[in-house]
């Protein structure tokens, strides 16, 4: 049998407990994750807002975000500065913090004490409520004692050694709040009900309102702490039956109930307000991953419900997220052997129901689970990650009931069969007790394993995390002030550029894939970060264009090249890159008469072909002032009368220049886009001359760009040829 623990030996355990779960969530945590990612690059944007002064209580960008997250990252941010890394801490301090809070919630439920009948406020007759810490029907007194000494420590060693919790607590996003958020508040409620005090009460009820800022599962948390407070209240009071009988104890409950709705009404209220006022707001993205629709049978839904349920089991217990970039494909989120206490702790708490601490556990699991359920299309380990703290709990018991059993077994048998079965209970006991250790060690190792070893071995860790993107956005933090970049083809929207870059004004994108970006003249130092893997054609018709420039391979090793390379052109550099065909064309928008656009040339791929063949159009053009709206380039072939059409036109391109990379609203005066257009000549289009012309116009609108000087709204650019070319 586990010897007693005084108060200090505990604190030492838990605090042992605690330097374990410290190390490995911020071990490496500046290099693994080795990038952001899209979602907690999100919350680094954040952060950078509320550093300048923007105080959300709601956030509507990346389809709607609970804000306390992202405070932290902005407080993580202050102390640790911009980087991948203050999204990880920030995350990682959440997860440690989450291991003795798990350690509060279970201890409090495992020690189940009793409000002393004279408490003040209390109008229940002295003797009414349970004595303190007195065994409940079903437990020994030395199972009461294992789980009061031992059974949070062993709840607040699973959620440490837990691969589960490890992934998510160096991640960075916001669910990571919520194992945190249902722990503290159903220790506050514990607490609450154990002294029975208003202020603690209204604590309770804070952690509720601030839980409620955490992320969308968190939402089933006041249903939770209802079910929780009744449970353990009506314990108290001795039964379900004798509070009922208790008129004057059930105004008090509810009056004590009250003050913690309150409290949690009035913290959550700058949210509440704010969803109330931005309809459809707050459930965005539970609309878009509903998996419950109306326009199925019932049938159709149930049969939905239980696949996700499946697959929820599945990743938790059987063979994992095969997505790498939620953890070691083909490794679930429970080893062997805490599965195995799971199992084992659900079947004791099932058997003991009717007691409170066996049934708290039970209502949370599936309650901090749903979302999960009844939600598809993402990481179901991410929208459960609130029931692992309640999985901890038991495992906890699955862990201890055994080990009292088997003592009480060495006991009971000794006076009267001195011989066998004492010894075997004591050889038993002894035996789960090595198990025990040796399994939490195993799974201490196995999660640093799977986690440090195996899963941050993997390269493509570099591409699933975005590391390219934020590299790109600190080289760009580090050129001058004022000078004019470029990205190719990453676009300086996305969130890691953001972030990484320190949010810095001014950045452009293109996508060199399809088009060219580029000034007339350079009015000061301008820089290109060409991701040469992805773009092949920028930096040859870069160095085409301004001779004078200079290549830097600047970003990181990306198998064995670096993953950019910056063309770096000095102030005052005239482009040298003309069109082919050069024109004079300018294009006018309302009022009549208001030139927006020239173009200058365009290229033809070829000047005849044969049908079937694609010609490429690049056209090369600009803006004369600032436009305000999204013009669509049209670029058509036209020839005889083409039945399929019911006019001259065989075939069209029609898109947003640069294939909506680089819309007309982004266009400066002084830049030329230099832009290609695809045209699939049909099979079947006859020999000929054929027309290629161009024009603007908007959608839905239908609004034309006409051509200053003739009022057409096309521009014939010239002929091909279609037909045989021998």
């Amino acid at each position: 049998m586990l010897p007693a623990l005084t108060p200090r030996c505990k604190r030492l355990a838990l605090l042992a407990i605690v330097a374990l779960a410290a190390f490995l969530r911020l071990y490496r945590i500046g290099t693994l994750p080795p990038g952001d990612g899209y979602d907690p690059a999100w919350y680094g944007v954040d952060a950078l807002e509320i550093l300048d002064g923007h105080l959300p209580v709601y956030l509507p960008t990346n389809i709607g975000r609970e804000a306390l997250f992202s405070y932290l990252v902005a407080l993580s941010v202050a102390l640790f500065g911009i980087g991948p890394h203050a999204i990880h801490i920030a995350s990682a301090v959440v997860g440690v913090l989450t291991v003795p809070a798990t350690f509060l919630a279970v201890e409090s439920l495992f020690a189940r004490d009793g409000t002393p009948a004279h408490h003040e406020g209390s109008p229940c007759q002295e003797g009414a409520m349970r004595e303190e810490g007195s065994p409940r029907q079903g437990r020994s007194p030395r199972e009461e004692r294992l789980l009061r000494d031992y059974g949070g420590l062993a709840a607040a060693a699973t959620l440490a050694c837990s691969f589960w919790h490890q992934v998510w607590s160096r991640y960075g996003v916001r669910a990571i709040l919520v194992p945190l958020a249902v722990t503290l508040t159903t220790w506050a409620v514990s607490r609450a009900v154990r002294t029975w005090r208003r202020g603690a009460f209204a604590v309770a009820g804070a952690l509720l309102g601030l839980g409620l800022y955490t992320y969308q599962s968190a939402r089933v948390l006041p249903v939770l702490v209802v079910i929780t407070f009744a449970l353990l209240a009506t314990d108290r009071r001795d039964g379900l039956r004798a509070a009922l009988r208790d008129r004057a104890w059930i105004r008090q409950a509810l009056g004590r109930l009250a003050i913690l709705a309150v409290a949690a009404t009035a913290v959550f209220a700058p949210m509440g307000v704010y969803l109330a006022t931005h309809p459809g707001t707050g459930n965005e993205r539970i609309d878009q991953v509903w998996a419950v629709s109306p326009e199925l049978s019932l049938r159709e839904n149930l049969r939905r419900l239980r696949d996700e349920a499946v697959d929820l089991v599945r990743v938790v217990a059987i063979e994992g997220d095969d997505e790498p970039l939620f953890g070691l494909p083909g490794r679930p989120a429970l080893n062997p052997f805490f599965l195995t206490l799971l199992i084992l702790g659900s079947a004791i708490a099932v058997l003991r129901i009717r007691e409170p601490v066996a049934a708290i556990p039970l209502v949370w699991v599936p309650l901090l689970s749903v979302t999960a359920v009844l939600t598809f299309g993402g990481q179901p380990t991410k929208r459960a990650l609130g029931a692992l703290p309640a999985l901890s709990m038991l495992v906890a018991t699955g862990a201890l009931v055994p080990l009292a059993r088997l003592h009480g077994l060495a006991r009971d048998r000794a006076p009267r069969a001195p011989a066998d079965p004492a010894r075997a209970g004591r050889v038993l006991a002894v035996v789960w007790a090595l198990a025990l250790v040796v399994g939490f060690g195993y799974s201490a190792y196995t999660t640093y394993r799977d986690y440090f070893i195996l899963w941050g071995a993997d390269p493509d860790l570099f591409t699933h995390f975005e590391a390219g993107r934020d590299a790109i956005g600190q080289y760009a933090a580090t050129l001058p002030p004022g000078e004019r970049i470029y990205s190719s083809p990453e676009m300086p929207d996305h969130p890691a550029i953001v972030f990484n870059s320190g949010a810095r004004p001014g950045l452009k994108g293109y996508n060199g894939r399809v088009c060219l970006v580029y000034p007339e003249q350079t009015q000061q130092p301008t820089t290109y970060i060409v991701v040469q893997h992805e773009d092949r054609a920028s930096l040859e018709l870069l160095a085409r264009a301004y001779p004078t420039g200079e290549r830097v391979s600047a970003g990181p090793d990306f198998y064995g090249e670096p993953y950019f390379t910056a063309y770096r052109i000095p102030a005052g550099a005239r482009a040298q890159l003309v069109p082919d065909r050069p024109v004079a064309a300018t294009f006018g928008g309302p009022p009549a008469g208001t030139g927006l656009i020239r173009l200058l040339g365009y290229d033809l791929s070829a000047g005849a072909l044969r049908p079937g063949e694609t010609l490429h159009v690049t056209l090369s053009y600009g803006a004369l002032a600032p436009i305000d709206r999204a013009w669509i380039v049209f670029v058509h072939l036209l020839g005889p009368e083409n039945a399929a059409t019911g006019g001259p036109l065989w075939a069209q391109d029609d898109s947003e220049p640069c294939h909506t990379f680089y819309p007309t609203w982004a266009w400066a005066p002084g830049e030329i886009v230099r832009d290609t257009f695809t045209l699939a000549v049909p099979a079947d289009a006859p020999p000929g001359a054929y027309t290629v012309q161009m024009g603007f116009y908007t959608w839905p609108e239908m609004a034309r760009l006409t051509v200053e000087g003739t009022g057409e709204i096309a521009f014939a650019l010239g002929e091909v040829m279609v037909g045989n070319r021998d």
